[in-house]
């Protein structure tokens, strides 16, 4: 199961939204010290929805750093409101996690 930390900040004229995901985003072409080639096991879309509504799809690829982190700029958003990500990768993993702005 990959973890997802969800920060919400308030700014003066939007929220800033950060998201950062635990994976290890192997693009398939490293090689460990025995010289065998690691598998890619990489993100391939993140899906930001507020109160059960897409907002964003982030489509990802095997060249993105481990651990990635995003941020976006949201409008509107109150106390209470729900935040769920979900994510997918290449192995046909994939989870969510909830975040009630508080």
């Amino acid at each position: 199961m990959r973890r997802i930390r969800i920060s919400v900040r308030d700014a003066e004229d939007f929220t800033a939204l950060r998201l950062r995901i635990d994976h290890p985003m192997e693009s398939g072409e490293r090689k460990d010290s025995l010289g065998h080639q690691i598998p890619p096991w990489f993100l391939t879309r993140l899906e930001v929805m507020l109160n059960q509504q897409a907002i964003s799809t982030i489509k990802l690829g095997p060249h993105i750093a481990k651990n990635p982190a995003f941020s976006l700029a949201l409008k509107d958003i109150k106390k209470g409101d729900e935040i769920v990500v979900k994510w997918f990768d290449n192995r046909l993993e994939s989870g969510e996690h909830k975040r009630i702005v508080n």
